[in-house]
């Protein structure tokens, strides 16, 4: 098993070493047809990318017991909702993504949602993060952070969730002592934090 994923994620290195070059080919290049068929290159690595990331998820899936669920109720913070929520079509793997990773993936704590703007990341990690709640599946501690508001610095969500943990943001002097203090509660505290933007 740990073979084949690490030639997986080997692979996945490769397409986005390639990936890269091919985005810097792209911003260069003056003809339109080349850019064209550089940017149906950038798109099928992409689509290569992901197949290989869900490969690793299915393997790791069905090598891997899932953790024991809990249904729990969960305490969800917010700046602002998700203010564009329609039905998802056609992200089921990605979907799959996010619970394999959420619940068999205990190795990796941090996921990264990456993509061009407008590609549907904000509405899948929403709907997802939803849909955990609603099946009383998610961590007692729910963050759905973006920063796309006018409140929605790093600073605001820090001192929100030191308010959460019961602690006086005002008495705590710096951003870094602040963060501090947050990263010793989230320590103790399973959460699921959404950073979008």
């Amino acid at each position: 098993m740990t073979e084949t994923i690490a030639e997986l994620q080997n692979q996945i290195k490769r397409e986005q070493t390639l990936l890269v070059q091919y985005e810097d080919m792209e911003r260069m290049e003056t003809d339109p047809r080349r850019r064209l068929k550089l940017q149906e290159n950038i798109e099928e690595i992409k689509q290569n990318t992901l197949t290989l990331e869900t490969r690793i998820a299915q393997i790791r899936s069905e090598n891997t017991p899932p953790a024991a669920l809990q249904l729990r109720e969960s305490t969800f913070i917010a700046n602002v909702p998700y203010g564009l929520e329609t039905a998802l079509f056609g992200r089921e793997k990605e979907m799959k993504l996010l619970d394999d990773w959420f619940h068999r993936d205990s190795a990796h704590p941090l996921l990264a949602v990456i993509g061009l703007g407008g590609q549907g990341k904000s509405a899948l990690t929403w709907l997802w993060q939803k849909q955990l709640q609603e099946n009383k599946l998610a961590p007692p501690l729910v963050v759905w952070w973006s920063f796309y508001e006018q409140d929605g610095t790093m600073r605001a969500m820090v001192d929100e969730l030191l308010t959460h943990f019961g602690e006086d943001p005002t008495q705590v002097s710096s951003l870094r002592q602040a963060v501090d203090h947050l990263r010793h509660h989230l320590q103790r505290t399973p959460a699921l934090i959404v950073l979008d933007g």
